[in-house]
C-alpha cells in the first residue's frame, strides 16, 4: 500500500477504507538480473525495494533502491552486503 493512496482516500472520503483494495503485490526479481536492468524495473514499477528469487524461486534476499544506487556508484560491493539465507 502506498501512503499517498491512504491518505488520499482517508481525506476524501469519511467510509472506512477497503485495506485489500489497496495492498499491492511484492515486486520480485531474479538474482541473476543486472543492476542496470533492475534500476530500470524499479523506475518503471515505482518501488524502492523487491524480493530476490534463485532460479528455483527460493527466496534469496531482499534488495533496495539504496542498495542498487550505491553499488553503481562504486560506494558499496556485494560482499558487504548481509546474507540473510
Amino acid at each position: 500500500m502506498r501512503l499517498r493512496e491512504l491518505l488520499t482516500k482517508q481525506c476524501l472520503e469519511e467510509n472506512p477504507i477497503d485495506w485489500l483494495s489497496h495492498v499491492h503485490p511484492v515486486a520480485t526479481v531474479r538474482a541473476s538480473e543486472s543492476l542496470t536492468h533492475l534500476l530500470a524495473e524499479f523506475l518503471e514499477r515505482r518501488v524502492i525495494a523487491s524480493l530476490v528469487l534463485d532460479e528455483e524461486g527460493g527466496n534469496v534476499g531482499w534488495i533496495t533502491m539504496d542498495d542498487v544506487t550505491s553499488i553503481l556508484m562504486g560506494e558499496d560491493s556485494p560482499s558487504s552486503f548481509q546474507d540473510i539465507s
